[in-house]
Protein backbone atom coordinates (compact mmCIF):
# COMPACT_ATOMS: atom_id res chain seq x y z
CA UNK A 1 0.00 0.00 0.00
CA UNK A 2 1.51 3.78 -0.68
CA UNK A 3 1.70 6.46 1.14
CA UNK A 4 -1.35 8.05 -0.22
CA UNK A 5 -3.46 5.06 0.26
CA UNK A 6 -2.23 4.62 3.79
CA UNK A 7 -2.89 8.92 4.43
CA UNK A 8 -6.32 8.15 3.26
CA UNK A 9 -6.91 4.96 5.03
CA UNK A 10 -5.40 6.62 8.11
CA UNK A 11 -7.66 9.47 8.00
CA UNK A 12 -10.77 10.55 9.00
CA UNK A 13 -13.92 8.18 7.90
CA UNK A 14 -15.12 8.96 5.00
CA UNK A 15 -18.44 7.87 2.26
CA UNK A 16 -17.14 6.23 -1.08
CA UNK A 17 -19.44 5.76 -4.06
CA UNK A 18 -17.74 3.32 -6.65
CA UNK A 19 -18.43 4.33 -9.97
CA UNK A 20 -17.02 1.51 -12.33
CA UNK A 21 -13.06 2.90 -12.23
CA UNK A 22 -13.58 6.09 -10.49
CA UNK A 23 -14.18 6.91 -6.62
CA UNK A 24 -15.70 10.16 -4.85
CA UNK A 25 -14.70 10.56 -1.61
CA UNK A 26 -17.07 13.04 0.30
CA UNK A 27 -14.67 14.48 2.60
CA UNK A 28 -17.26 16.30 4.70
CA UNK A 29 -15.77 14.77 7.75
CA UNK A 30 -12.19 15.28 6.78
CA UNK A 31 -10.15 18.43 8.16
CA UNK A 32 -11.07 20.76 4.89
CA UNK A 33 -14.67 20.13 4.10
CA UNK A 34 -14.22 21.51 0.40
CA UNK A 35 -11.68 18.56 0.18
CA UNK A 36 -12.67 15.90 -2.73
CA UNK A 37 -10.87 13.15 -3.58
CA UNK A 38 -10.89 11.37 -6.42
CA UNK A 39 -9.28 7.59 -6.43
CA UNK A 40 -9.33 4.60 -8.83
CA UNK A 41 -10.44 1.31 -8.09
CA UNK A 42 -10.45 -1.47 -10.41
CA UNK A 43 -11.93 -4.06 -7.98
CA UNK A 44 -15.47 -3.50 -8.64
CA UNK A 45 -18.67 -1.35 -9.54
CA UNK A 46 -21.45 0.17 -7.57
CA UNK A 47 -24.86 -1.18 -9.02
CA UNK A 48 -26.87 2.21 -10.36
CA UNK A 49 -30.10 1.20 -8.12
CA UNK A 50 -27.99 1.23 -4.81
CA UNK A 51 -27.23 5.22 -5.11
CA UNK A 52 -28.91 6.80 -2.68
CA UNK A 53 -30.54 10.50 -2.30
CA UNK A 54 -27.37 11.71 -0.32
CA UNK A 55 -24.77 10.28 -3.17
CA UNK A 56 -26.62 11.71 -5.65
CA UNK A 57 -25.93 15.19 -4.21
CA UNK A 58 -22.49 14.43 -3.64
CA UNK A 59 -22.13 13.82 -7.33
CA UNK A 60 -23.93 16.80 -8.26
CA UNK A 61 -21.99 18.77 -6.07
CA UNK A 62 -18.25 17.54 -7.44
CA UNK A 63 -15.91 20.56 -8.40
CA UNK A 64 -16.94 21.61 -12.42
CA UNK A 65 -13.37 20.36 -13.67
CA UNK A 66 -14.08 16.94 -11.77
CA UNK A 67 -17.38 16.72 -12.78
CA UNK A 68 -16.89 17.43 -16.60
CA UNK A 69 -13.97 14.91 -16.35
CA UNK A 70 -16.94 12.69 -14.87
CA UNK A 71 -19.08 12.67 -17.50
CA UNK A 72 -16.82 12.09 -20.10
CA UNK A 73 -17.29 8.61 -19.14
CA UNK A 74 -20.46 6.84 -20.81
CA UNK A 75 -21.81 4.99 -17.20
CA UNK A 76 -21.39 8.26 -15.41
CA UNK A 77 -23.72 9.72 -18.40
CA UNK A 78 -26.25 6.31 -16.85
CA UNK A 79 -26.08 6.77 -13.79
CA UNK A 80 -26.81 11.04 -14.09
CA UNK A 81 -29.47 9.37 -15.31
CA UNK A 82 -31.05 6.98 -12.83
CA UNK A 83 -30.25 9.58 -10.20
CA UNK A 84 -32.74 12.18 -12.40
CA UNK A 85 -35.24 9.15 -12.45
CA UNK A 86 -34.91 8.48 -8.46
CA UNK A 87 -35.58 12.14 -7.97
CA UNK A 88 -38.58 12.16 -9.88
CA UNK A 89 -39.59 9.02 -8.66
CA UNK A 90 -39.70 10.42 -5.04
CA UNK A 91 -41.41 13.59 -5.97
CA UNK A 92 -44.20 10.98 -7.15
CA UNK A 93 -44.35 9.17 -4.44
CA UNK A 94 -44.19 12.11 -2.07
CA UNK A 95 -47.30 13.70 -4.03
CA UNK A 96 -49.24 10.79 -4.27
CA UNK A 97 -48.57 10.50 -0.13
CA UNK A 98 -50.45 13.95 -0.03
CA UNK A 99 -53.04 13.07 -1.77
CA UNK A 100 -53.63 9.70 0.08
CA UNK A 101 -53.56 12.31 2.96
CA UNK A 102 -55.94 14.70 1.99
CA UNK A 103 -58.51 11.97 0.96
CA UNK A 104 -58.05 9.98 3.68
CA UNK A 105 -59.57 13.63 5.42
CA UNK A 106 -62.19 14.06 3.02
CA UNK A 107 -63.45 10.71 3.56
CA UNK A 108 -63.13 10.87 7.53
CA UNK A 109 -65.48 13.99 7.27
CA UNK A 110 -67.82 12.25 5.09
CA UNK A 111 -68.08 9.57 7.42
CA UNK A 112 -68.52 11.99 10.79
CA UNK A 113 -71.25 13.92 8.23
CA UNK A 114 -72.99 10.52 7.49
CA UNK A 115 -73.28 9.03 11.36
CA UNK A 116 -73.99 12.95 12.77
CA UNK A 117 -76.69 12.79 9.87
CA UNK A 118 -77.82 9.18 10.70
CA UNK A 119 -78.00 9.87 14.57
CA UNK A 120 -80.18 12.79 14.43
CA UNK A 121 -82.74 10.56 12.09
CA UNK A 122 -82.77 8.06 14.43
CA UNK A 123 -83.85 10.44 17.53
CA UNK A 124 -86.18 12.03 15.68
CA UNK A 125 -87.27 8.66 14.36
CA UNK A 126 -87.50 6.99 18.47
CA UNK A 127 -89.29 10.20 19.35
CA UNK A 128 -91.63 9.72 16.66
CA UNK A 129 -92.59 6.04 17.35
CA UNK A 130 -92.91 6.94 20.90
CA UNK A 131 -95.24 9.16 20.41
CA UNK A 132 -97.11 6.96 18.02
CA UNK A 133 -97.36 3.92 20.11
CA UNK A 134 -98.90 6.52 22.81
CA UNK A 135 -101.90 7.59 20.68
CA UNK A 136 -105.01 7.88 22.39
CA UNK A 137 -108.75 7.78 21.68
CA UNK A 138 -108.60 11.74 20.77
CA UNK A 139 -105.36 11.37 18.46
CA UNK A 140 -107.54 10.11 15.18
CA UNK A 141 -107.35 11.33 12.07
CA UNK A 142 -106.74 10.21 8.48
CA UNK A 143 -103.56 10.90 6.98
CA UNK A 144 -101.07 8.84 8.95
CA UNK A 145 -101.37 5.47 8.81
CA UNK A 146 -101.50 4.41 12.83
CA UNK A 147 -104.27 7.04 13.14
CA UNK A 148 -106.57 6.55 9.57
CA UNK A 149 -109.92 5.86 10.25
CA UNK A 150 -109.42 1.83 10.16
CA UNK A 151 -107.68 1.97 13.07
CA UNK A 152 -109.95 4.58 15.57
CA UNK A 153 -111.26 1.70 17.20
CA UNK A 154 -107.68 0.44 17.85
CA UNK A 155 -106.82 4.36 19.25
CA UNK A 156 -108.45 3.32 22.56
CA UNK A 157 -111.66 2.28 24.66
CA UNK A 158 -113.76 5.26 23.56
CA UNK A 159 -113.54 4.98 19.78
CA UNK A 160 -114.33 0.76 20.14
CA UNK A 161 -118.22 1.88 18.25
CA UNK A 162 -116.03 2.78 15.35
CA UNK A 163 -116.61 -1.18 14.47
CA UNK A 164 -119.70 -1.54 15.36
CA UNK A 165 -122.23 -2.74 12.57
CA UNK A 166 -124.53 0.44 12.09
CA UNK A 167 -121.45 2.88 11.21
CA UNK A 168 -121.39 5.68 8.46
CA UNK A 169 -121.04 7.12 5.89
CA UNK A 170 -121.81 3.98 3.62
CA UNK A 171 -122.39 3.54 -0.40
CA UNK A 172 -125.70 4.02 -2.20
CA UNK A 173 -126.45 1.62 -4.84
CA UNK A 174 -129.57 2.97 -6.83
CA UNK A 175 -131.95 0.36 -8.02
CA UNK A 176 -135.39 -0.65 -8.09
CA UNK A 177 -134.83 -2.78 -5.25
CA UNK A 178 -134.56 0.74 -3.05
CA UNK A 179 -137.05 0.75 -0.30
CA UNK A 180 -139.40 3.70 -1.66
CA UNK A 181 -140.89 6.33 0.77
CA UNK A 182 -144.84 6.59 1.12
CA UNK A 183 -146.52 7.66 -2.35
CA UNK A 184 -146.96 11.30 -1.16
CA UNK A 185 -144.32 13.12 -2.10
CA UNK A 186 -142.39 14.69 1.13
CA UNK A 187 -139.49 16.89 0.13
CA UNK A 188 -136.86 18.04 2.83
CA UNK A 189 -138.77 21.13 3.49
CA UNK A 190 -141.06 18.65 5.11
CA UNK A 191 -138.40 17.67 7.89
CA UNK A 192 -136.12 20.72 8.13
CA UNK A 193 -136.30 24.35 8.70
CA UNK A 194 -133.13 26.35 8.83
CA UNK A 195 -132.57 29.96 9.32
CA UNK A 196 -130.03 32.67 9.02
CA UNK A 197 -127.00 31.11 11.08
CA UNK A 198 -123.77 32.95 13.00
CA UNK A 199 -121.09 29.96 13.91
CA UNK A 200 -117.85 29.55 15.09
CA UNK A 201 -115.52 28.43 12.94
CA UNK A 202 -112.75 25.54 14.72
CA UNK A 203 -109.86 24.36 13.14
CA UNK A 204 -108.29 21.25 13.81
CA UNK A 205 -104.70 20.77 12.04
CA UNK A 206 -105.51 17.50 9.42
CA UNK A 207 -109.33 17.65 10.32
CA UNK A 208 -110.59 20.07 8.95
CA UNK A 209 -112.85 22.74 9.52
CA UNK A 210 -115.73 22.45 12.11
CA UNK A 211 -118.75 25.70 11.80
CA UNK A 212 -120.55 25.46 15.23
CA UNK A 213 -123.82 27.10 15.47
CA UNK A 214 -123.85 30.21 18.24
CA UNK A 215 -126.93 31.18 17.89
CA UNK A 216 -129.67 30.02 20.78
CA UNK A 217 -133.93 29.34 20.80
CA UNK A 218 -135.61 28.95 24.16
CA UNK A 219 -136.87 25.55 24.36
CA UNK A 220 -139.63 24.84 28.08
CA UNK A 221 -137.57 27.12 29.99
CA UNK A 222 -134.41 25.89 28.75
CA UNK A 223 -131.67 27.57 26.39
CA UNK A 224 -130.91 25.29 23.73
CA UNK A 225 -128.47 25.74 20.49
CA UNK A 226 -130.08 26.16 17.35
CA UNK A 227 -129.59 27.13 13.81
CA UNK A 228 -132.51 25.35 12.85
CA UNK A 229 -134.86 22.55 13.73
CA UNK A 230 -135.39 19.08 12.01
CA UNK A 231 -138.41 17.20 12.65
CA UNK A 232 -138.40 13.04 12.03
CA UNK A 233 -140.64 10.42 14.43
CA UNK A 234 -142.53 12.93 16.48
CA UNK A 235 -138.94 14.26 17.67
CA UNK A 236 -137.88 17.39 16.76
CA UNK A 237 -133.81 17.98 16.72
CA UNK A 238 -131.94 21.22 16.81
CA UNK A 239 -129.14 22.26 14.21
CA UNK A 240 -125.57 22.95 16.32
CA UNK A 241 -122.74 22.24 13.92
CA UNK A 242 -121.70 21.86 10.29
CA UNK A 243 -118.74 20.23 8.60
CA UNK A 244 -117.16 19.67 5.53
CA UNK A 245 -115.69 16.54 4.12
CA UNK A 246 -113.31 16.22 1.19
CA UNK A 247 -113.71 14.78 -0.79
CA UNK A 248 -117.19 13.57 -0.45
CA UNK A 249 -117.69 10.44 2.31
CA UNK A 250 -121.03 8.90 1.41
CA UNK A 251 -121.17 7.33 -2.22
CA UNK A 252 -124.26 7.37 -4.61
CA UNK A 253 -124.28 4.95 -7.36
CA UNK A 254 -120.73 4.12 -7.17
CA UNK A 255 -119.59 7.62 -7.46
CA UNK A 256 -117.77 9.29 -4.79
CA UNK A 257 -118.30 13.17 -5.05
CA UNK A 258 -115.59 16.33 -5.09
CA UNK A 259 -117.17 17.30 -1.17
CA UNK A 260 -119.51 16.87 1.13
CA UNK A 261 -121.28 19.48 3.79
CA UNK A 262 -122.93 18.00 6.85
CA UNK A 263 -125.58 19.06 8.82
CA UNK A 264 -125.64 17.88 12.38
CA UNK A 265 -129.27 18.44 14.75
CA UNK A 266 -129.72 17.06 18.03
CA UNK A 267 -132.63 16.71 20.38
CA UNK A 268 -133.49 18.77 23.36
CA UNK A 269 -131.52 16.25 26.16
CA UNK A 270 -128.99 15.48 22.93
CA UNK A 271 -129.18 11.90 23.21
CA UNK A 272 -130.68 11.65 19.82
CA UNK A 273 -129.08 13.04 16.11
CA UNK A 274 -129.84 13.36 13.11
CA UNK A 275 -127.76 14.69 9.75
CA UNK A 276 -128.26 16.41 6.57
CA UNK A 277 -125.81 15.35 3.73
CA UNK A 278 -125.44 17.85 0.90
CA UNK A 279 -122.89 16.55 -1.91
CA UNK A 280 -120.64 18.81 -4.30
CA UNK A 281 -119.11 18.17 -7.98
CA UNK A 282 -116.76 20.38 -8.48
CA UNK A 283 -117.10 20.41 -12.30
CA UNK A 284 -118.98 24.22 -12.61
CA UNK A 285 -116.75 26.95 -13.73
CA UNK A 286 -118.83 29.31 -11.13
CA UNK A 287 -118.62 29.43 -7.30
CA UNK A 288 -121.13 28.38 -5.25
CA UNK A 289 -122.17 31.35 -4.31
CA UNK A 290 -123.32 30.15 -0.66
CA UNK A 291 -120.51 28.99 0.29
CA UNK A 292 -118.42 31.37 0.16
CA UNK A 293 -118.65 32.99 3.85
CA UNK A 294 -117.79 30.30 4.60
CA UNK A 295 -114.73 29.30 2.79
CA UNK A 296 -113.57 32.73 1.29
CA UNK A 297 -114.28 34.55 4.07
CA UNK A 298 -112.86 33.23 7.06
CA UNK A 299 -111.31 29.78 6.18
CA UNK A 300 -107.75 30.84 4.66
CA UNK A 301 -107.42 32.91 7.66
CA UNK A 302 -108.64 29.69 9.79
CA UNK A 303 -105.66 27.59 8.19
CA UNK A 304 -102.31 29.91 8.47
CA UNK A 305 -102.75 29.07 11.98
CA UNK A 306 -104.13 25.61 11.51
CA UNK A 307 -106.16 25.15 14.77
CA UNK A 308 -107.66 28.50 15.67
CA UNK A 309 -111.27 29.90 16.05
CA UNK A 310 -113.17 33.02 14.06
CA UNK A 311 -116.65 33.96 14.37
CA UNK A 312 -119.03 34.30 10.82
CA UNK A 313 -122.83 35.58 10.49
CA UNK A 314 -125.38 35.78 8.00
CA UNK A 315 -124.71 32.24 7.00
CA UNK A 316 -127.60 31.37 4.79
CA UNK A 317 -128.36 27.74 5.34
CA UNK A 318 -131.45 27.48 3.58
CA UNK A 319 -129.39 28.31 0.56
CA UNK A 320 -127.00 25.86 1.78
CA UNK A 321 -129.45 22.80 1.32
CA UNK A 322 -132.32 22.29 -1.36
CA UNK A 323 -135.44 22.26 0.37
CA UNK A 324 -137.30 20.83 -2.38
CA UNK A 325 -135.11 17.96 -3.52
CA UNK A 326 -135.83 14.29 -2.65
CA UNK A 327 -133.25 12.18 -0.54
CA UNK A 328 -131.95 8.80 0.98
CA UNK A 329 -132.57 7.87 4.85
CA UNK A 330 -131.02 5.04 6.58
CA UNK A 331 -129.84 4.95 10.74
CA UNK A 332 -126.36 4.93 10.52
CA UNK A 333 -123.31 6.73 13.10
CA UNK A 334 -121.55 10.06 13.11
CA UNK A 335 -118.18 9.81 11.12
CA UNK A 336 -116.09 10.88 13.00
CA UNK A 337 -114.37 9.22 16.27
CA UNK A 338 -116.40 8.35 18.79
CA UNK A 339 -118.33 6.90 15.91
CA UNK A 340 -122.10 7.14 17.97
CA UNK A 341 -124.64 5.37 16.17
CA UNK A 342 -128.26 5.53 16.28
CA UNK A 343 -127.94 9.04 13.85
CA UNK A 344 -130.95 9.26 11.13
CA UNK A 345 -129.09 9.77 8.12
CA UNK A 346 -130.87 12.14 5.07
CA UNK A 347 -128.80 12.44 1.94
CA UNK A 348 -129.57 14.65 -0.49
CA UNK A 349 -130.31 13.64 -4.02
CA UNK A 350 -130.00 16.79 -5.99
CA UNK A 351 -126.50 17.11 -6.14
CA UNK A 352 -125.13 20.88 -6.03
CA UNK A 353 -122.37 22.64 -8.59
CA UNK A 354 -119.33 24.03 -7.69
CA UNK A 355 -116.13 25.40 -9.04
CA UNK A 356 -112.50 24.01 -8.91
CA UNK A 357 -111.57 26.74 -6.82
CA UNK A 358 -113.67 26.42 -4.11
CA UNK A 359 -112.79 22.56 -3.74
CA UNK A 360 -108.93 23.95 -3.80
CA UNK A 361 -109.76 26.40 -0.98
CA UNK A 362 -111.33 23.98 1.16
CA UNK A 363 -108.47 21.60 0.12
CA UNK A 364 -105.93 23.60 1.98
CA UNK A 365 -107.04 23.86 5.25
CA UNK A 366 -106.71 19.77 5.33
CA UNK A 367 -103.05 18.45 5.96
CA UNK A 368 -102.10 14.95 3.89
CA UNK A 369 -103.57 13.05 1.36
CA UNK A 370 -106.19 11.46 1.04
CA UNK A 371 -108.41 14.47 2.98
CA UNK A 372 -110.51 14.16 5.92
CA UNK A 373 -112.50 11.47 4.44
CA UNK A 374 -113.49 8.17 6.14
CA UNK A 375 -114.29 5.00 3.69
CA UNK A 376 -117.98 3.36 3.13
CA UNK A 377 -118.80 1.12 5.78
CA UNK A 378 -120.39 -2.14 5.58
CA UNK A 379 -124.51 -1.66 5.31
CA UNK A 380 -125.10 -4.50 7.39
CA UNK A 381 -128.48 -5.29 5.81
CA UNK A 382 -129.69 -2.14 6.99
CA UNK A 383 -132.49 -0.41 4.46
CA UNK A 384 -132.00 2.44 2.81
CA UNK A 385 -135.15 4.50 2.23
CA UNK A 386 -135.61 6.52 -1.20
CA UNK A 387 -137.85 9.66 -1.21
CA UNK A 388 -138.58 11.38 -4.32
CA UNK A 389 -141.59 12.47 -6.65
CA UNK A 390 -142.75 10.02 -8.97
CA UNK A 391 -143.75 10.19 -11.63
CA UNK A 392 -147.41 11.61 -12.65
CA UNK A 393 -147.19 13.48 -9.33
CA UNK A 394 -146.09 17.44 -8.26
Amino acid sequence: MGAEDASIENGPRRKEIVVEDIRVVNASESEDPNETLLTTNVEGEMSINSLEPDDTAVLKELPADVHETMRSSPRVRTIDASTEWLEDDIRKKETLRKRLKRLCATFGWLIFIFLGAWTVFYVVFMVFVSKVDNLGADDWGYSFEKNAPPEWANLGEANAECVSTAQSPISISVSDSLARGSSAFEDLSKVTRVQTGQFEVESVAGRGPVYKCLDTVDVNGETIISCGILLWKTVTYYLYEVRAHIPGEHVVSGESLSFEMQYFFQNEDETLRAAISTLYNAFNAQNFTALNPLWFSRLNETTVKRSDERTIENIQLNSLIDLDSGYFQYTGSDTIPPCEENVEWFIQTNVFSASLDQVNAFRKSIVGYPGNRRPPQPLNGRVVTLYEELVGEG
